[in-house]
């Protein structure tokens, strides 16, 4: 606990007025209780609350508002899990989840915490079969608007999707989400709804077999990469679901108060291949390198 905060029973919540107005938001939780934190300085209220008031995460977000770090939103996530690095452009830098998908997908979310580190965006995911290398993309190309993404399913069909936020080379979490359902999709940047449509690929089921990559675009099934298309950065807490995840669920999901159900890939699915992506676990994203 915070100096001169009081004490409470496991179970209660205790508060307090600090840092000119800003509102503590304490659980109280046995020595031995989970080791997962959330901060959050949240919009107007200006309120946080940490899992584990004894976490370092705690104390780094402290440190941030007094050294003046308070404009709305910031977050320090921690307990995400291992984030994976991806230092440079090189083609060597790929990441496979395995074994892929190995059933028909009429839904899909895809949700990850994403930090740039080239004011691009490069490729997220690209998922290649014989028949098409373009089965499901994600993925910036230079001759697009800067913070633009390509939202590709059984290409030459995409949706042009907008990720500006992302270009600040600070930690953002997005989620994708599409259903053959009347081909609906979202995309949520930060818990925020920033664009959604209709009548993309309705009625269509991405099939199961192919490559399933993280950071470099698929030319052929498992290669045919090219430098210029490759993720520059580092991605965090990423999954898969073959379902459509709705909106308290991606809130939560962001604020690490609870994980949806039903994942079929993480990044314990992650084969690394080679090259310099390095798989780093870090007690918060803040200090991941």
């Amino acid at each position: 606990r915070p100096p001169g905060h009081p004490r409470g029973v496991h179970g209660q919540f205790r508060s307090a007025m600090c840092l000119s107005g800003l509102r503590w938001v304490l659980p109280v939780w046995p020595s031995a209780g989970p080791a997962q934190s959330q901060c959050s300085v949240k919009g107007g209220s200006r309120e946080w609350e940490a899992r584990h008031p004894q976490h370092e995460c705690f104390w780094m977000l402290l440190l941030r508002l007094l050294q003046g770090a308070d404009s709305p939103p910031l977050f320090l996530v921690c307990g995400v899990g291992p984030t994976l690095v991806f230092p440079n452009a090189s083609t060597k830098n790929v990441v496979f989840l395995s074994p892929g998908f190995v059933t028909a997908l009429r839904a899909l979310s895809f949700c990850s915490w994403v930090r740039t580190a080239s004011g691009r965006l490069g490729t997220l995911l690209s998922y290649a079969t014989e028949d098409n290398d373009n089965k499901l993309v994600l993925h910036g190309r230079d001759s697009l608007l800067p913070g633009s993404i390509h939202f590709v399913i059984g290409d030459p069909a995409f949706r042009e999707l907008p990720l500006q936020p992302l270009l600040d080379g600070q930690w953002h979490h997005i989620c994708v989400i599409w259903t053959s359902t009347q081909g609906r999709y979202w995309l949520h940047v930060d818990r925020r709804l920033v664009a959604t449509g209709s009548r993309f690929r309705e009625g269509y089921e991405i099939p199961p077999g192919g490559s399933l990559v993280l950071g470099q675009e698929q030319d052929s099934v498992g290669g045919g990469f090219d430098s210029s298309e490759a993720f520059v950065g580092s991605m965090s807490g990423l999954a898969i679901w073959d379902r459509v995840l709705v909106p308290g669920e991606v809130a939560n999901l962001a604020i690490r108060k609870e994980f949806p159900t039903g994942a079929i890939l993480t990044l314990a699915n992650a084969v690394l291949t080679g090259g310099f992506v390095q798989r780093a676990n870090c007690t918060c994203l803040e200090r991941c390198p």
